[in-house]
């Protein structure tokens, strides 16, 4: 199953903006299973794991394979889109 892992803080100003043109738009169209969200403060083992350095960070994970692990803005669409299971399986950037 294919999924985005969202790294987040309460405090941070920048994971409001991916709250509003992002993951709002992703969990009312793929559903809010294949979202997870992540806060740094109370999973830094998680964090760690995953190497996250900045906030928010996005990972996302088709089966045990992380294809994607940044802070770079996404297209909501081709997300979108490889949530669902297409592209070719290298995440959509």
């Amino acid at each position: 199953m294919r999924r985005l892992i969202y790294f987040e803080a309460d405090w941070c100003a920048a994971c409001g903006l991916y709250e509003r043109e992002l993951l709002q738009y992703l969990e009312k169209h793929a559903g809010k299973g294949q979202i997870v969200r992540i806060d740094v403060d109370k999973e830094p083992a998680l964090s760690a794991y995953y190497q996250v350095e900045q906030i928010p960070t996005i990972v996302l994970q088709d089966g045990q394979i992380v294809v994607y692990n940044g802070a770079a803005s996404l297209d909501r669409v081709r997300t979108l889109r490889w949530l669902r299971g297409g592209g070719n399986g290298q995440g959509p950037t």
